[in-house]
């Protein structure tokens, strides 16, 4: 027998298995959609999800802790237990002092629905496999989304044979300096569709697994809040650090033979779309969103809310 005759295989499988597990994970796809433009999408979900979409109820605008605080889950509405950015929020709109009001507004809780889809008009990548993206949307423009999905008349609006796609249009209603006003609005086809790619439902992003839910603890939530605990580690193995809080920073081919026909579009439209007499859409409902304030502005005002939190004049 050799030196070597017992030396086994390179498990080059290992090694796939290893990048999918450790490796850098490929960058999500979002759909984006610019103010003054519409895009048609289908909404997706694989044949053994009961739901298209997951809700994430975060508080965002936290000006106290390590630098680069990300948004962290609501403990009230994931967990129904006690949530100490709640209670801060509540205190703060009750005390009275506008300046607190303001940093509650801007900690206060916001729900964002994230989706599967594909943009009908644009439905492969480069490379020829389907174009799957994440959209990412307010619970406001949800709840007039969801008001089709209850409807009986549409049936099941994700289905590959007999779904509908929907319309998404970002019309600016209104700016002022840097500041400026946009309002969603939905419509729903028609009449039904299939899906263009259907092979696009091999290539669903795993929803849970992209926007995992990290749960800490109200006293961790507390510890956070005064910059005792670093939010980017494990709840479980928790980064204790000094008192001294760190500075908050903000940081194809044409897919369809034919093309939809949609409902008529209602009176609600701010500018007048031109459509071409092919289309027809339904009625509009619109999530109207509100101005972006300038970063340098939300600086400044975080830096003076800071203080005022840590009991500060």
């Amino acid at each position: 027998m050799g030196k070597y005759d017992d030396f086994i295989s390179l498990d080059i499988s290992g090694m796939s298995s290893d990048e999918r597990q450790f490796g850098k994970r490929k960058r999500i796809d979002r759909l984006k959609i610019p103010a003054g433009e519409s895009k048609v999408i289908r909404f997706l979900r694989g044949p053994r999800d009961p739901k298209f979409y997951i809700v994430r109820k975060q508080h965002w605008g936290i000006p106290i802790g390590m630098g680069k605080t990300p948004p962290l889950p609501c403990n009230y509405s994931h967990f129904e237990e006690p949530c100490f950015f709640c209670q801060v929020v509540n205190d703060y709109y009750n005390a009275g002092d506008p300046r607190k009001q303001d940093l509650a507004r801007r900690m206060k809780a916001s729900a964002s629905v994230m989706s599967n889809v594909i943009d009908v008009d644009d439905p492969f990548n480069e490379d020829g496999t389907p174009k799957v993206q994440i959209y990412q949307y307010s619970w406001r423009l949800f709840s007039d989304i969801r008001s089709y999905f209850q409807n009986p008349e549409y049936g099941d609006l994700t289905h590959p044979l007999t779904g509908r796609n929907f319309k998404i249009s970002a019309n600016v209603v209104s700016s002022s300096g840097d500041k400026s006003w946009t309002r969603y609005d939905v419509q729903v086809g028609a009449s039904p569709k299939e899906l263009v790619v259907p092979e696009a439902l091999d290539h669903l992003y795993d929803l849970d697994a992209e926007f995992p839910v990290k749960h800490w603890s109200y006293e961790q939530q507390e510890q956070i809040f005064e910059g005792l605990l670093d939010p980017k580690g494990s709840p479980g193995q928790p980064s204790l650090t000094g008192k001294t809080p760190a500075t908050k920073q903000i940081a194809a081919p044409d897919p369809l033979d034919v093309e939809d026909e949609f409902e008529p579009a209602s009176k609600k439209v701010v500018q007048e779309e031109v459509v071409e007499e092919k289309d027809d859409w339904d009625e509009v409902l619109s999530d109207d969103e509100s101005p972006a304030e300038p970063e340098d502005d939300v600086l400044k005002k975080l830096d003076e809310l800071k203080k005022l939190a840590k009991g500060g004049k």
